[in-house]
């Protein structure tokens, strides 16, 4: 691949190792935000949509720790802005604009049905062996019934074409992310940001997979090695490319 066309994706998302265990309630959504804005957002270019999605979950984070100590409260906001944000300044700016459509264009559900539809194109290609392209048709096929069947609404009726150019390249690194989401039930989003940390396994996953955050990363990686054997029909490379695919990695 010309390096032109290879996307400016983020690198891995790199995570204290204390978050590998359950945590308070300010820190899983801490984490389970960063999480979501990387998959929401995968690409270098789109910083200021992490920053601001970034800046809703701290201002959530920051009513949950004020329903303890307060002066604890602020000592706690305060260092995690200084580690996340850049500090105080950079937050009280981002508030005035940290706010994303409820429906259509530029929303929330929108970016994540996006990243959806790269996980299911990744999810038929990995499970059926075909090629993207096959797993585009199949998608497109799948997603248009369920658009007519009314389970959707103010998306684009996406033809395989699309979803390859406008979903799959943007969503690629992290597309077995979203397909990890599949077997999870999440909740709606609440004060403006995808509940992550609230992520339950479906039945398929009953007592292999832990609840939130961790359990859609750890299914994810699992996708992501797997994959690994699954190689694309004209360059014989990994279904997922291994040097833009999405990782968290704990760190001392």
């Amino acid at each position: 691949m010309k390096e032109s066309f290879i996307p400016k994706v983020l690198p891995p998302l790199r995570l204290p190792q204390d978050f590998e265990q359950e945590l308070s309630e300010p820190l899983e959504i801490l984490a389970a935000s960063l999480l979501a804005g990387h998959m929401l957002w995968p690409e270098v270019k789109d910083e200021r949509s992490r920053s601001l999605y970034l800046t809703l979950a701290l201002r959530k984070i920051h009513d949950v720790l004020l329903e303890g100590d307060r002066e604890q409260a602020q000592t706690a906001f305060t260092y995690i802005l200084e580690t996340y944000l850049g500090g105080w300044p950079q937050y009280t700016q981002n508030l005035v604009l940290a706010h994303f459509p409820e429906r259509g264009k530029g929303s929330l559900a929108e970016r994540a049905w996006e990243g959806r539809l790269a996980g299911s194109v990744f999810h038929r290609a990995f499970h059926d062996k075909i090629s993207l392209n096959a797993a585009a048709k199949k998608v497109s096929a799948e997603t248009i019934s369920d658009l007519q069947a009314g389970e959707f609404s103010d998306v684009p009726k996406p033809a395989a074409g699309n979803i390859m150019k406008n979903y799959w390249t943007p969503f690629r690194s992290v597309a077995h992310f979203w397909a990890a989401t599949d077997l999870f039930v999440i909740p709606p989003p609440t004060d403006g940001i995808i509940r992550f940390d609230k992520a339950e396994p479906t039945p398929a996953l009953a007592g292999k997979a832990r609840s939130g955050w961790r359990g859609i990363m750890k299914v994810a990686h699992c996708f992501l090695e797997q994959s690994a054997h699954v190689k694309r029909y004209k360059t014989h490379r990994p279904l997922l490319d291994p040097e833009i695919a999405f990782r968290v990695i704990f760190t001392e």
